[in-house]
């Protein structure tokens, strides 16, 4: 593995509270061009030519926050989990030290070891929670803090993340996979 960065990028599915934003913020548009219209028409209907414009403009402006990917890296043994918004803007949620984990084991056998852990922050990048892909949970602690990670990590991920992990962690997966 030496210096290499490993990435992985994953689509928000459309479901739950996310499907539900995504439908709001079209009705959005729907009411501002019917608002725009009315004002249009109770005062001059030649300025309803402008709609393309502020549609397109408002549109711009707020879609990417209902357009989520999930994005994470492997690189010098950080795991460093990111949101990107509409493709462009990205934010950072955390960077993980990947040799302070104690597990990282696939989520459907972990459900246990996380009620017992019950983790104080939860960093989900799932692309669906209710039928995710190759799921698993790292646990780690951070400054003094119980942390949880749920990604989904298909077997080139498993075994860039792997590279970095203590010897513990690696042995309690070899036997898993």
């Amino acid at each position: 593995m030496g210096n290499e960065a490993y990435e992985y990028t994953v689509d928000k599915k459309r479901e739950g509270w996310y499907l539900l934003a995504r439908c709001l913020m079209i009705t959005l548009y729907l009411l501002f061009l019917v608002a725009f219209f009315v004002a249009a028409y109770l005062t001059a209907i030649q300025i309803f030519a402008l709609a393309p414009i502020f549609l397109w403009m408002l549109v711009f402006f707020t879609w990417r926050f209902v357009s989520i990917e999930y994005k994470y890296t492997v690189e010098a043994g950080f795991l460093t989990l990111i949101t990107v918004y509409g493709g462009k803007k990205s934010k950072v949620k955390a960077r993980i030290h990947i040799k302070d984990a104690t597990a990282f084991v696939p989520l459907d056998e972990a459900r246990a070891a996380i009620r017992s852990f019950s983790p104080s922050v939860t960093y989900s990048l799932l692309s669906s929670s209710k039928s995710p892909k190759d799921a698993f949970a790292l646990f780690t602690e951070q400054d003094a803090k119980k942390v949880l990670v749920l990604i989904e990590a298909p077997a080139p991920s498993v075994k860039a993340i792997l590279y970095y992990a203590n010897s513990d962690v690696k042995s309690a997966k070899s036997s898993q996979v």
